[in-house]
């Protein structure tokens, strides 16, 4: 169904955006396939941003994972982001940023940059619950995982 206003809705009779897609079943709710044997990768869903003049740290398209909390508020939980590093033709570059909802707001917690490196973005306390395995960057500058406990993994700083 489309609306006055050109918003397709598929599974209501209301679109709260260009295209609103609802389903109460546990199923897939979209799915982008293809059949094209020559290629070395399956479809692709592309977020695009055009401006007639991009800049460094412009958005480029947001990934939002969003539930209700206790309260029946709506609650983004998680979002992955792409932002420009760099415009400039034939040096172009960008990031990808991970945000996590920690106490009710959306904090980033990690950036895979332009020159290949990953950021974790430091904290001020190690995770609660942690796995074996876990990593985290202290506000100390210590790089920290944990197997029994946390150990630091560098000379600086220290691990909680």
């Amino acid at each position: 169904r489309v609306d006055s206003s050109g918003n397709m809705s598929i599974g209501t009779t209301t679109a709260d955006g260009l295209l609103h897609v609802k389903e109460a079943a546990v199923t897939d709710n979209a799915i982008v396939e293809s059949t094209n044997d020559g290629r070395g990768y399956g479809p692709e869903v592309v977020l695009s941003r055009e401006s007639a003049s991009p800049a460094a740290s412009d958005g480029l398209g947001e990934l939002i994972f969003r539930g209700q909390d206790s309260a029946g508020n709506n609650q983004a939980y998680g979002t992955i982001n792409g932002f420009i590093s760099s415009p400039t033709s034939g040096a172009e570059s960008g990031e990808v940023r991970i945000f996590v909802s920690q106490d009710g707001s959306l904090t980033n917690t990690i950036k895979m940059k332009d020159d290949g490196s990953l950021h974790l973005v430091p904290m001020a306390s190690p995770p609660p619950d942690p796995d074996a395995g876990d990593i985290y960057m202290d506000t100390s500058g210590a790089l920290c995982v944990y197997a029994a406990a946390w150990e630091k993994l560098n000379a600086a700083g220290t691990c909680a």
